[in-house]
């Protein structure tokens, strides 16, 4: 299946900087996050000898490298973010998740979120449920649709954090901008990728 530009322009706010999953899981969501002073890209192919590709958009790391200095092992990952972004709602994609976390937590052995990226806020709200795959077995991906994005006014907002003024640029066309000061004509030139991604 093809992915559309305005995907991997997303999926590429991850990989250039994984630091950016857990910032939307903490300030956007509200998600508490383990102790950790350094967030990287981890492997992303979550597929076993079987000739059947799965792959995750990305998939970020967050160490504690402090901790990994005081009990001398070569890593020590507190927390893996699972990142998908998902332009329409197709609900058998959970079975598809639920094998990435499974994955990702038995390679890792640490707790695994699930942020799922949705430009869509009807995607976004069909998505944002508890899943029921099994007795027992529930799955629920914390949700970044445009209600949880903040609008962008000001440069000082871009400078703060550029990957999340292009989603909130994108989501938000018509949010007002600064028309004096430091953020003045922001409604008129976006960062290069906010266009990209319409």
């Amino acid at each position: 299946m093809s992915v559309s530009h305005g995907h991997e322009t997303r999926v590429q706010l991850f990989k250039d900087r994984p630091a950016f999953a857990p910032q939307l899981l903490s300030e956007c969501l509200g998600v508490e996050l383990p102790e950790f002073d350094q967030a990287v890209l981890q492997c992303a192919d979550l597929g076993e000898v079987v000739p059947v590709e799965r792959r995750a958009d990305a998939v970020v790391g967050l160490l504690d490298t402090a901790l990994i200095a005081r009990i001398e092992k070569h890593e020590k990952t507190e927390m893996l973010i699972v990142v998908e972004v998902q332009t329409g709602f197709v609900e058998e994609k959970v079975y598809r998740w639920a094998e990435y976390c499974g994955v990702s937590a038995d390679r890792s052995r640490c707790p695994v979120a699930l942020l799922v990226l949705c430009p869509d806020q009807g995607d976004a709200d069909r998505y944002d449920r508890w899943f029921d795959l099994g007795p027992g077995f529930r799955l629920k991906p914390q949700v970044l649709g445009p209600d949880r994005l903040p609008a962008v006014t000001s440069a000082e907002d871009v400078a703060r954090s550029p990957e999340l003024a292009v989603l909130a640029f994108a989501a938000h066309p018509d949010a007002p901008r600064r028309t004096e000061g430091p953020g003045a004509g922001l409604g008129k030139d976006r960062p290069p990728r906010s266009r990209e991604i319409h």
